[in-house]
C-alpha cells in the first residue's frame, strides 16, 4: 500500500508485486488492486488550526451590539481560505466591523479581524500556521506568532491538542484508506508493506493512525517531497 498525503489530497494505492530479475520485469508482473483518494490533506489540517486557535483571537466567539448578538460565522467560514479575504475589503463590511468593534465584548479581536481584511494578511497567517504544524512533527509544542499592526498573536499549540482538533480530518483520511482496502478485497493483515510519502505523512497523528492499523514494522517513509516525480521517471524509463 502506498499512502500519499500532501498539501491538497490524500491518495492511496494498493498493488501486488511478483518477483523478477529487475525493475522492468517486476513492473511488468505487478498489478494495481485498488486506488482511492479524497481532497483532504495538509491544507485541511492548517484550516483546522486556524478555525480552532486563530479565529477566537480574531473575535469569532465575540458578541456585539445592544442585543449581544454572536459574530456571524459566515465571515470566518469565507476567510478560512486566505484567497477570499479581499472580498470583504469593501466600505460596507469595514464600516460594519467598526460598529461591531465599538459595541463588542472583544474589541481587540474584531480590530485584529479588520486589520487582517484591510491589510490582506491572510497569506501571512496561513504561512505561519503551516510552519507551526510542521514544527509539531519534531517538538511537543510550538508558538504561533503573528505580529503585524493590530494583529498581536502569540499562541502556544501543543501536539496533543493539535491531534485532537484534527480528529475529523483524520477520520476522512482513514475512510479513504478503508475504501482502498475494501475495493481491493483485502484486510489490514494482508498488507506486507505500507509506503508513506507526502509531507503530511510526517504528522505524528497520521503515523500513529497507520501504525495502529498496520503495525509500525510495516511502515516505511520514502522521499516525502519528491516521490511522485521520481516514480514517474522510473515508470517512464520502461514505457
Amino acid at each position: 500500500m502506498v499512502v500519499d498525503i500532501g498539501g491538497g489530497t490524500c491518495d492511496v494505492c494498493i498493488m501486488e508485486f511478483q518477483g523478477g530479475s529487475g525493475p522492468e520485469q517486476r513492473l511488468a508482473e505487478s498489478r494495481i488492486l485498488s486506488v482511492a483518494g479524497t481532497p483532504v490533506a495538509g491544507d485541511a489540517l492548517d484550516r483546522e488550526i486556524i478555525r480552532n486557535r486563530i479565529f477566537p483571537l480574531l473575535g469569532s466567539k465575540a458578541r456585539y451590539g445592544p442585543s449581544n448578538l454572536p459574530m456571524p460565522q459566515y465571515i470566518y467560514n469565507q476567510i478560512l481560505d486566505w484567497q477570499n479575504i479581499y472580498k470583504f475589503n469593501n466600505e460596507e463590511m469595514i464600516n460594519w466591523l467598526l460598529a461591531a468593534e465599538a459595541f463588542s465584548n472583544c474589541p481587540e479581536g474584531l480590530r485584529a479581524l479588520r486589520c487582517l481584511i484591510q491589510k490582506n494578511y491572510g497569506y501571512l497567517v496561513a504561512r505561519e500556521v503551516e510552519a507551526a504544524k510542521k514544527r509539531l512533527s519534531e517538538v511537543e509544542s510550538t508558538h504561533i506568532t503573528i505580529q503585524r499592526d493590530d494583529i498581536q498573536i502569540d499562541d502556544i499549540l501543543v501536539r496533543e491538542e493539535f491531534s485532537h482538533i484534527i480528529e475529523y480530518t483524520l477520520g476522512e483520511m482513514r475512510d479513504c484508506i478503508l475504501e482502498a482496502e475494501q475495493n481491493a478485497g483485502i484486510r489490514p493483515e494482508d498488507i506486507n508493506l505500507v509506503l508513506t510519502t507526502g509531507g503530511t505523512c510526517l504528522v505524528p497523528a497520521i503515523r500513529a493512525m497507520l501504525e495502529e492499523r498496520y503495525g509500525a514494522r510495516k511502515l516505511r517513509s520514502r522521499d516525502s517531497f519528491t516521490s511522485v516525480a521520481t516514480g514517474l521517471a522510473v515508470v517512464a524509463r520502461y514505457v
